[in-house]
């Protein structure tokens, strides 16, 4: 009889902080600066220089322990993680590795529709390296990214087991960094970077085999091709009886394999000792109040709570930014549910495509008073985005008064014109009303509101035509 084998999986995320400076210096946070350019003496280790915690870094940190329900620590240490790299020009990465700000929390996902809880066995601060770029035979360093503040957020192993429920653990956790805006969920830029540890036992054997590390998986595809890869790997293997060894793989998605990098570090290797610059910092009472007052949401209860309400496409939409996800939460209060979700899904995110959403304004009395005035057919598909676009940098309540004033033409003055509009097209509409019935209600839609100039409710028109045209046609 042909074994059955079962996988285990542990995730380790490094999810890069939204804060506009270092976690270490004064230098800023940027992403799209020439390289080399957003750079600090402190970052870059010179002598003399000495470190000074970020506050916006601990508020992120704390406020994801808290919504993960972990122990937190109220004193901060932070130690040295002692390596020699070109990235790393200190000679050492500032970390927390004897005391991690939060332990033994807990990340809910679904699995087989069922809710179930994944241990997170600790969550810790610390600095990023420089940014390796390869350019042919070459490797360039930029050290932008050197000092941006980390939080690595660590799952237990064992209790992923399938693929399936790793996918789902990744995008659950990147939805709640996200809406708590502490992380722009960015796989393929890097800025949400996902490892895998990987195992599998035959099913009747007790523990696991040896672990291999899949570093740095830059999408919901890959992590899926690689795991998939790496199973089999490990399978042949054991059927081979061969030794599967400790080390560290990554993801070639062009040969759709793995490829060995090293052996896996140990980690006493890296020498850790207490960060002698950083004084330990006490968490008071007052900093808890302040970093608990951002009213963090659960996602996942927000996804229970609405996942008869929208469907997954309008869930991915609503979950994909955080001032998105605010806006939501804002417009619920005060307008009709199914709604609000039309008008983010739709009229919003069509045209966020255009702007950079950090920087927009985005108004939830003015998006109510614009859905209003589409269900009134005061304003068209082509105005609807012309105020979206301007409320995103300024006030729009002028607009808003102008398009409410306006006034629609009657019933019966839309059906006069409707009229004219068929007996003009008339033999192009006996032509093709069968056969192009689509094409031609478009066209005289068109013409209708053409001649009206915006003054007729398009659904108006719409349903008056449709019943002319069909009265026409029999």
């Amino acid at each position: 009889m042909k074994n059955k084998f079962i996988p285990a999986f542990g995730i380790e995320v490094h999810a890069e902080l939204l804060t506009k400076t270092k976690a270490f210096s004064p230098a800023e946070v940027t992403f799209d600066a020439k390289p080399n350019t957003s750079i600090h003496p402190i970052d870059l280790g010179y002598p003399g220089t000495k470190p000074v915690v970020n506050k916006k870094m601990v508020e992120f940190a704390y406020r994801l322990a808290k919504i993960l329900k972990m122990n937190i620590e109220n004193k901060l240490w932070f130690d040295r993680k002692n390596y020699f790299y070109p990235d790393l020009p200190k000679g050492f990465q500032i970390t927390q590795y004897f005391k991690p700000i939060g332990t033994n929390g807990k990340l809910s996902i679904l699995s087989n529709g069922q809710k179930k809880d994944i241990t997170i066995t600790e969550i810790h601060m610390e600095e990023d390296t420089a940014k390796q770029i390869r350019s042919g035979d070459e490797t360039l360093f930029d050290f932008n990214r050197a000092g941006v503040p980390l939080i690595e957020i660590v799952s237990g192993h064992q209790e992923l087991s399938s693929i399936d429920e790793v996918l789902e653990y990744v995008k659950q956790l990147r939805e709640q960094l996200i809406i708590m805006g502490i992380n722009d969920g960015k796989l393929e830029e890097g800025s949400f970077r996902v490892d895998v540890n990987v195992s599998v036992k035959k099913e009747d054997d007790i523990s696991f085999g040896q672990r291999t590390e899949i570093k740095n998986l830059n999408s919901f595809k890959n992590i899926r091709l690689a795991l998939e890869y790496e199973i089999n790997r490990h399978i042949e293997m054991i059927e081979k009886d061969q030794k599967i060894e400790s080390y560290t793989v990554r993801y070639d998605d062009i040969k759709n394999i793995t490829i060995t990098m090293r052996l896996k570090d140990a980690k006493y290797d890296y020498s850790f000792i207490p960060e002698g610059n950083i004084t330990p910092i006490i968490l008071s009472d007052e900093d808890k109040i302040e970093f608990e007052s951002k009213g963090d949401i659960n996602a996942f209860d927000f996804r229970m709570i609405w996942k008869d309400k929208m469907n997954s496409d309008e869930m991915l939409v609503i979950f994909s930014n955080k001032k998105i996800f605010d806006a939501f939460n804002k417009l619920i209060k005060i307008m009709d549910e199914k709604e609000a979700i039309n008008f983010i899904v739709n009229d919003l995110k069509s045209v966020l495509n255009d702007v950079e959403i950090s920087e927009v304004r985005i108004d939830v009395d003015e998006i109510k008073e614009i859905s209003n005035l589409k269900k009134e057919g005061k304003i068209n598909t082509k105005q609807i985005k012309k105020l979206i676009l301007k409320m995103f940098e300024k006030s729009i309540e002028e607009d808003i008064k102008e398009f409410k004033n306006k006034t629609l033409l009657s019933k019966e003055d839309i059906e006069n014109i409707v009229d004219k509009i068929i007996e003009n097209n008339k033999e192009m509409i006996e032509k093709d009303i069968i056969n192009r019935t689509e094409r031609v209600e478009k066209f005289c839609i068109g013409q209708v509101m053409k001649e009206t100039k915006g003054t007729a409710n398009p659904k108006l028109v719409s349903k008056i035509l449709k019943e002319k045209l069909w009265v026409q046609e029999n």
